[in-house]
């Protein structure tokens, strides 16, 4: 006997390849660690792991054995929304599986409400609401009479209330508001940034004066204009190789002292 697959837990898609395999061998190491779940004698969640069974030889009775019935005595969760719930976060499922899976949950449930469905699906509700489908051309736009909130309860929808010319006003004030203050900030800290490195030119400027090279340093920029390079990101490649010497290996030697490289590593192999 061969159990059947509960049309709910077609909502997603079968394991195949190399993640079947390693859900197979897992089993076979370490044993079915989750029963499956069975509903009117049907598989309604655990197909992969009934099938991985099949594989490594299990015989109906030992299935069985590691099977459950799906407990809806509370009647507080639908089979559909426990599938999913079960499933969703899957780690082999694509976002366009889970968009799916969300769209199924919400034609299952006429008037569920983004949040209830984002609390079944273990998912924001921005991602809820963009897995909703687009009504049907031609059908009622309106929005349902009653909503099913995260409890499980019908509650009234009330009506959305479209803001007044006023209060439209009033947020645009506020955006333009915000912007300005965001502007504003932006331009303190460039100005303290500016004065910083200004300060820091005197400073420097000072020492140099201080150490005696406060015209050399001049001459040298002087003497740069015209030059393609800019004289300060010159000084500061040099300095930066004084103050922060590489070793010179390999390719980077001269031709004359590679020579001499090779002509040393020759004489001591020749030893």
């Amino acid at each position: 006997m061969t159990l059947e697959f509960h049309p709910h837990a077609d909502v997603f898609p079968l394991l195949e390849g190399k993640e079947f395999d390693e859900l197979r061998n897992d089993i076979n190491t370490q044993g079915l660690l989750e029963p499956i779940v069975l509903l009117d004698g049907k598989v309604l969640d655990g197909r992969n792991r009934y099938r991985a069974l099949v594989a490594l030889g299990w015989n109906e009775k030992r299935i069985l054995r590691h099977c459950k019935e799906f407990d809806d005595s509370d009647g507080k969760i639908k089979p559909l929304n426990y599938v999913i719930g079960k499933n969703i976060k899957r780690r082999h499922l694509t976002a366009d599986d889970r968009k799916k899976a969300l769209a199924r949950l919400f034609e299952a449930n006429p008037g569920m409400s983004t949040s209830a469905a984002a609390k079944i699906a273990g998912t924001s509700e921005k991602t809820a609401a963009a897995a909703r489908p687009e009504p049907a051309p031609g059908s009622d736009m309106s929005e349902p009479e009653k909503r099913i909130g995260k409890d499980g309860k019908s509650y009234p929808v009330k009506p959305k209330k479209q803001p007044t010319e006023q209060q439209l006003k009033e947020r645009k004030a506020k955006r333009e508001e915000k912007l300005r203050i965001e502007y504003e900030e932006r331009e303190k800290k460039w100005q303290a940034e500016e004065a910083a490195f200004r300060a820091e030119a005197k400073a420097l400027a000072a020492a140099l004066v201080s150490a005696g090279l406060g015209k050399r340093v001049l001459d040298f920029f002087e003497m740069a204009t015209g030059y393609s390079a800019e004289p300060a990101d010159e000084l500061h490649e040099v300095l930066n190789d004084l103050l922060n010497p590489v070793a010179v290996t390999g390719n980077d030697l001269d031709p004359e002292a590679a020579a001499e490289k090779r002509k040393a590593e020759m004489a001591g192999l020749d030893g």
